[in-house]
């Protein structure tokens, strides 16, 4: 199970929350525990309201001066309002697929296929069984 609040504190704390920040030492990280304690998360009754045309959230932070960041997004990156590049897409593929037991230079080659133009979605993804 993923905790928001978790999530959250590790991105805060490491600079990203990708599925290889996910490990033993960070799950067991003092530093990130107790930034997660302090993350809340509340139900926004207007942008739940917005769904599913958008896909809205807000953060805010306040720090202990008592100053207040905000930060409010419509769509999550990688929704069709708000696409991932090309790259971005590559190393999202690239970390999952290795991941899941998919030696990283099969990975590579998948993404050559793309580049090639020679095959389609169907024969790249065949190329990975």
């Amino acid at each position: 199970k993923l905790s928001i609040p978790f999530s959250v504190a590790l991105a805060l704390v490491k600079g990203d929350a990708a599925m290889e920040d996910f490990s033993e030492a960070n799950i067991a990280d003092g530093d990130i525990l107790a930034l997660a304690e302090k993350v809340n998360v509340s139900i926004n009754d207007t942008l739940t309201s917005w769904s599913p045309e958008k896909r809205a959230a807000i953060v805010t932070i306040e720090t202990v001066t008592g100053d207040s960041f905000i930060k409010e997004i419509d769509y999550p990156r990688g929704e069709p309002e708000n696409p991932m590049t090309r790259k971005e897409v590559e190393e999202k593929f690239i970390t999952l697929a290795v991941a899941a037991g998919v030696p990283l230079p099969r990975c590579e080659y998948v993404v050559s296929m793309f580049d090639s133009g020679l095959f389609t979605v169907a024969e790249v993804f065949q190329k990975l069984r």
